[in-house]
């Protein structure tokens, strides 16, 4: 069988076993709100880019602009009264990405963007947005496998007879995944932290972990749960986190524009979005170069108007009880 027809046949089962999510509006953190600012940046000289391989570069390295770029950061944090926050060069966008925060709580944030938009070194300026994750994802494991139903009833094990996912590279943006369970044995090809941009952290988290589970964990193993295609590889980059073991995933622009970067780069041929928030025209940026460059991208959610089923062509799932 062709990796085109594997790729098709995976995409359906990952449709068919989608997961739900819920939205949650921008928010502001600390003083004021977060704004997100892209400054054209041409030529980034000698910046880390993010196709090097994570597991040689130093930890708690980042994706700085060039000269001019970092220029006309300090030069709009002197002109709006803003501090820089966090910042990253998306090099498939040729723009350094800024997050900007304001010391007056009060300021009204449609004012600022205003202003900031009409900036002549202002590429492009929006909130920072928030997005969640929320599980509602099956189980399915090897010794009680009589007892899953939805896989019975979505007829997973018959499409398996034609595909297993093998020679799939599925991208997992989540939370942290558990590399060391047994059922995602060799089945994470790479692994990378973009919450806390530590190319060496492997942080364990309950969302990730089960999301990673539900589409490649290992089958006839006797144990844990039977992923969709267990034969697949996985890029596991967390661009979500968790604030306790029980608590949803929370994401936030910047960390999913790092990791759907990331993605694209490394020719995944599948990206999997289960989570949801406000339309983002950053992300919806991203994803359209994944789209064009013929990767599958997969978005938790039923309704239209949040991302990431806002984006043009992204398959868009919601919660089954079959």
């Amino acid at each position: 069988m062709t990796q085109s027809a594997n790729k098709s046949i995976l995409v359906l089962l990952l449709v068919l076993t989608g997961c739900a999510t819920t939205a949650t509006p921008p928010q502001a953190q600390g003083d004021g709100p977060r704004l997100v600012v892209t400054i054209r940046d041409e030529a980034p000289g000698l910046s880390i880019g993010p196709g090097a391989t994570p597991e040689l570069e130093e930890p708690g390295a980042n994706y700085r602009g060039s000269a001019y770029a970092q220029r006309v950061s300090r030069r709009l944090q002197r002109s709006f009264g803003l501090v820089e926050d966090d910042g990253w060069r998306i090099g498939l966008l040729n723009v350094y990405c800024v997050v900007f925060r304001t010391a007056d709580a009060n300021l009204p944030a449609q004012s600022l963007l205003a202003r900031l938009a009409a900036h002549p070194d202002v590429e492009s300026v929006q909130l920072l947005n928030r997005f969640e994750t929320r599980a509602s994802y099956r189980a399915y494991d090897d010794p009680y496998f009589r007892l899953q139903s939805g896989l019975g009833a979505l007829r997973v094990p018959e499409a398996q007879r034609w595909s297993a996912g093998a020679g799939i590279r599925v991208a997992v943006v989540d939370t942290g995944v558990d590399g060391t369970h047994p059922d995602l044995a060799n089945r994470i090809e790479s692994s990378r932290d973009f919450v806390a941009n530590n190319p060496s952290a492997r942080v364990a988290e309950r969302h990730g972990t089960a999301v990673a589970g539900a589409i490649a964990a290992v089958a006839n193993n006797g144990i844990g749960i039977v992923g969709v295609a267990p034969d697949a590889r996985l890029l596991v980059l967390r661009a979500c986190w968790q604030d306790g073991p029980q608590a949803q995933g929370h994401c936030n622009s910047l960390t999913l524009a790092r990791a759907l970067e990331f993605a694209i780069d490394r020719r995944a041929d599948i990206i999997n979005l289960s989570l949801t928030g406000p339309r983002d025209a950053l992300l919806e940026r991203l994803v359209a170069i994944a789209i064009r460059r013929s990767i599958v991208v997969v978005g938790a959610s039923d309704r239209p108007n949040e991302f990431p089923s806002s984006a043009p062509g992204v398959i868009a799932v919601g919660d089954s009880d079959a």
